[in-house]
């Protein structure tokens, strides 16, 4: 059975790929921004920027994962999507290089934060094994794309419109995974074996 028969993976895979192209938009603005912001300093605050997304990944997703199981799943996606569609707004409104650096880092924070609950939710949504594994496969294939297209879509963007309009088309594709994610049934987490607090899981 193909898991796109399933009303509740749709809604979450439309939600999925919705928020990663507006990120990678986010991520060719950024680096317009930094130009603008830093001039031949550029290239070294891009660097800076893209360590601390790392930086947030591999602080923020290990905690989140820790507590996948004890969360209001539903209502803590919807809260990320929104506060990531908030930050990303402000960004056309920066204009100092450490503001960049607060604004990236919780951003992305949030979207470590986000990911684990979401990839916690696939296996309960799509129980048979074999739908299973071609729904992570498709998500997977999301990710992959992602990196193709939004580069594609950004530079076509880019001949209309100003650098800056881009922060606010990925503001409106969080706002859209939000609104996906209201509509989808999520499932209660299931009856977990993991015994030790949110530091052992972590």
């Amino acid at each position: 059975m193909s898991p796109f028969s399933i009303s509740a993976f749709r809604h979450l895979f439309a939600a999925q790929i919705t928020s990663l192209i507006g990120t990678g938009l986010t991520t060719v603005a950024l680096s317009l921004l930094a130009f603008d912001l830093a001039g031949a300093d550029a290239g070294r605050v891009l660097g800076s920027i893209l360590v601390l997304k790392m930086v947030a990944y591999l602080v923020i997703a290990p905690i989140a994962g820790g507590m996948a199981h004890l969360l209001p799943r539903r209502t803590w996606l919807v809260g990320l999507d929104i506060l990531r569609a908030a930050i990303v707004l402000c960004l056309p409104f920066v204009d100092q290089i450490w503001q960049i650096f607060v604004l990236v880092f919780v951003v992305n924070a949030a979207s470590a934060a986000f990911t684990p609950v979401f990839q916690a939710i696939i296996p309960e949504i799509l129980e048979d094994e074999k739908s299973y594994t071609k729904g992570l496969s498709y998500a997977r294939l999301a990710y992959d794309l992602e990196n193709l297209i939004s580069p594609a879509l950004a530079a076509a963007l880019l001949f209309v419109w100003s650098f800056d309009s881009l922060f606010i088309v990925n503001s409106l594709t969080f706002a859209l995974s939000a609104t996906l994610i209201v509509t989808t049934t999520v499932p209660r987490a299931a009856a977990t074996d993991r015994e030790g607090g949110i530091y052992a899981n972590t």
